[in-house]
């Protein structure tokens, strides 16, 4: 009896490498290349479509001719950006109150008489690409 109960613990002990060596036989993802790499693989892919969407905002900005061609351009955006965020909601009345009036010390008509601000300092910061979404 004792003699038995060795041999089959013995059997077990043996068998267990046996049974590991098959499981990694099952396991099909770890000999292939594309499952290597697995917790890149959905930001590679989304990489992946941003560029050929730049690649092809680069063409269509390259291809734009005339002024029409920019104001079509600019309209499409527009079109596409109001589609996107599901467009504007609906116009409700204001319905204004005056509640109160603010009390000035200097005449509202000096502050109507400065001049506006020159637009030179902050024209060269302006993009060049007008139709640009970004850098």
């Amino acid at each position: 009896m004792l003699y038995g109960c060795i041999a089959c613990f013995l059997a077990l002990v043996l068998s267990v490498p046996a049974m590991a060596q098959q499981s990694e036989d099952l396991n099909f993802a770890s000999r292939l290349e594309q499952f290597q790499n697995i917790r890149r693989m959905l930001p590679s892919y989304l990489n992946g479509i941003g560029l050929r969407m730049l690649e092809e905002r680069k063409r269509r900005v390259e291809r734009l001719a005339t002024i029409e061609d920019l104001y079509k351009r600019r309209a499409y955006l527009r079109e596409q950006m109001l589609k996107d965020l599901g467009g504007f909601p609906d116009r409700t009345p204001l319905n204004a109150r005056v509640v109160g009036v603010v009390e000035r010390s200097e005449p509202a008509s000096l502050l109507r008489a400065c001049k506006p601000l020159s637009t030179e300092r902050w024209a060269s910061a302006l993009p060049s690409d007008p139709l640009s979404l970004g850098p």
